[in-house]
């Protein structure tokens, strides 16, 4: 693609990327870049490598600042379960087999009544 501008689809296309990975890292960079033309809009060559040229950046130095050995990305931020035992609670008394013997024998002799 030897274009002066390109829409956001043929953007992605340029630089190769993904829908979520354009609209989550590259269009934050390209913020007030873009003309809007109808119902597209344009982002030029050199905004596309300018934003291209930043992610590399700040990717790259996350890269060297991380510990070797350790990957962020198998830590959990907000871990979805606890090593805590669940407490207790008391909705319904255990009674044993017998509460639940009583209730059957209850609804059996409904329908024989009915």
């Amino acid at each position: 693609m030897n274009k002066r501008g390109y829409n956001t689809k043929e953007a992605m296309a340029y630089l190769g990327v993904q829908r979520r990975f354009f609209e989550r890292h590259i269009a934050p960079l390209l913020d007030g870049k873009g003309v809007k033309a109808g119902t597209s809009v344009i982002y030029e060559r050199p905004d596309l490598d300018a934003a291209w040229d930043r992610y590399k950046l700040v990717a790259g130095s996350e890269r060297a600042n991380s510990e070797k050995g350790i990957n962020k990305w198998d830590v959990q931020s907000n871990p979805a379960s606890t090593k805590t035992p669940t407490a207790v609670t008391r909705l319904m008394p255990v009674t044993g087999t017998k509460g639940f013997e009583s209730a059957v024998s209850r609804a059996t002799r409904r329908r024989r009544i009915t």
